[in-house]
């Protein structure tokens, strides 16, 4: 893991979300921990994420990631993520998987 990266972290209800992004690269890693247990109990990564965007599903805030080389080239901020991974902080953290339909 080399290059440019940021690390945003997020603790609430015995739960420490750390999500990095590497911004050249297009890699993000997601590791999500338990207050009293030094593993992490999710740890993940998407590998060549070309695209992420704020969205309100459900009356809920959220950024949601595009699995690996969905868009190739080029994303207009305009088009709808297909299926990747949405993550929200409030009120609660949340991890989830999601696919739109066709």
């Amino acid at each position: 893991m080399d290059g440019v990266n940021h690390v945003f972290t997020v603790a609430k209800h015995g739960l420490r979300l750390e999500l990095t992004v590497f911004q050249f690269d297009g890699d993000i890693y997601v590791d999500l921990y338990r207050d009293g247990l030094d593993e992490a109990v999710m740890s993940f990564n998407v590998v060549d994420c070309d695209a992420a965007r704020k969205v309100c599903v459900g009356g809920r805030e959220s950024l949601e990631f595009a699995a690996g080389r969905l868009f190739g080239d080029r994303y207009n901020t305009g088009d709808t993520i297909p299926y990747g991974i949405r993550i929200s902080v409030d009120p609660t953290i949340a991890i989830e998987f999601f696919r739109y339909p066709s």
